[in-house]
């Protein structure tokens, strides 16, 4: 498949789950990068893949071996200083998100058991 720029659609890596730990797919795609298997990364936003630090410092060394990184909603012009910056609000608010869910969770319990009481 050829997009606009002519560029070969070669492969997809569908990231289905949340969180880094579980998406085999992210790491598929970086280990298949670091082979020389992909010139440019395409992502649907900078939060899709830019999970961590460790990842955005994953992504700048492949930037240094020409793997290019471009976002749909948002151009990175490969610069690792905008990388490592995306990936901290990325990862920031991932742990912010984790904690209300935790903290909703919480207060979903103490109102059953003071219901039971």
């Amino acid at each position: 498949m050829y997009l606009r720029k002519n560029w070969k659609l070669d492969s997809v890596y569908t990231d289905v789950g949340s969180g880094v730990k579980v998406n085999k797919s992210l790491h598929k795609m970086i280990e298949d990068a670091q082979k020389g298997n992909i010139d440019i990364i395409v992502a649907a936003d900078t939060t899709r893949i830019l999970r961590t630090n460790e990842i955005a410092n994953v992504l700048g060394k492949l930037r240094e071996s020409k793997v290019h990184l471009i976002t749909v909603y948002r151009f990175l012009n490969n610069d690792i200083t905008m990388l490592n910056l995306y990936a901290y609000i990325s990862e920031y608010e991932a742990k912010a998100k984790s904690q209300r869910i935790k903290h909703g969770i919480r207060l979903k319990k103490e109102k059953s058991l003071g219901e039971l009481g």
